[in-house]
């Protein structure tokens, strides 16, 4: 898996938009293709999971499905997914809106993201290996 890239992924454009509840002609390949999309999404799950190419099948999925969770997560602001057209109407205005319920979609997305890599990182730490994490801040040291 040396060489691997989002596109080998099964039906990885399907699985993309049935995350979001897109169709084609809403979220088009060509916008997951983005280079600020899917494989920015696939660089960053690579850098999460440093030894992703010594993944076993079953972690090889996981790894896989991450990617896919990841890219849903870069493109959701362009799939056109659950921005359905509302109507509000009084005697003497109508009013059409969009109604953007996306708070839980982008919870769900990004919990079962979080699963994933927890379950590709306790695989790592058996094997030795492990996750290194740590925040950023605008704390200077002061010696």
């Amino acid at each position: 898996m040396e060489h691997f890239c989002y596109r080998e992924i099964a039906n990885f454009y399907d699985r993309v938009r049935a995350l979001l509840g897109s169709t084609e002609s809403t979220l088009p390949d060509e916008t997951i293709d983005y280079p600020e999309n899917a494989p920015f999404a696939e660089q960053i799950i690579k850098r999460k999971v440093p030894k992703w190419e010594e993944l076993d099948e079953d972690k090889r999925l996981l790894f896989e499905t991450a990617i896919v969770y990841q890219t849903a997560i870069r493109v959701k602001p362009f799939s056109g997914g659950n921005n359905q057209i509302k109507i509000g109407q009084t005697q003497s205005l109508k009013i059409e809106y969009r109604e953007n319920e996306t708070g839980n979609l982008d919870d769900a997305l990004q919990s079962t993201l979080d699963d994933l890599l927890g379950e590709l990182d306790e695989e790592l730490a058996d094997g030795g290996l492990s996750f290194i994490s740590f925040d950023i801040t605008n704390r200077r040291c002061r010696p």
